[in-house]
């Protein structure tokens, strides 16, 4: 720790230190583990927990994702339902980055507009 930032509250260090809460950076990591996911980047097998539509109809980008249902409670805060209804919000600019540098970039972006409700 800092010593000039002990016993500061947390939300004070955080400014200080021009971070984000852990809550954002958990997000932000698992958005960008989905990307890799879906481009392939990442061979990762999730058991068909990840459902792309097919329709073409739809507003957004072609790579929305469908919930899956569950019944138990520890499902419902895994990975891919924790995920999901952030990653339909996307728009197409940033799901279609060619590289992850780039989709790493166009999402801070997103954050900083958009997706402030999730920055908290």
């Amino acid at each position: 720790m800092i010593p000039s930032l002990r016993g500061r509250p947390y939300e004070d260090r955080l400014a200080c230190l021009d971070l984000f809460k852990l809550e954002h950076r958990r997000l932000r990591g698992d958005l960008i583990f989905l990307y890799k996911i879906l481009k392939g980047k990442a061979e990762v097998d999730l058991g068909g927990c990840l459902v792309e539509r097919s329709c073409d109809l739809l507003r957004g980008h072609s790579l929305r994702l469908t919930k899956v249902r569950c019944n138990r409670e520890i499902f419902r805060n895994s990975f891919v339902n924790r995920v999901v209804n952030v990653w339909n919000e996307l728009s197409d600019e940033v799901v279609m980055a060619e590289s992850v540098r780039a989709f790493k970039g166009r999402l801070d972006i997103w954050f900083k507009g958009k997706g402030k409700k999730y920055i908290k």
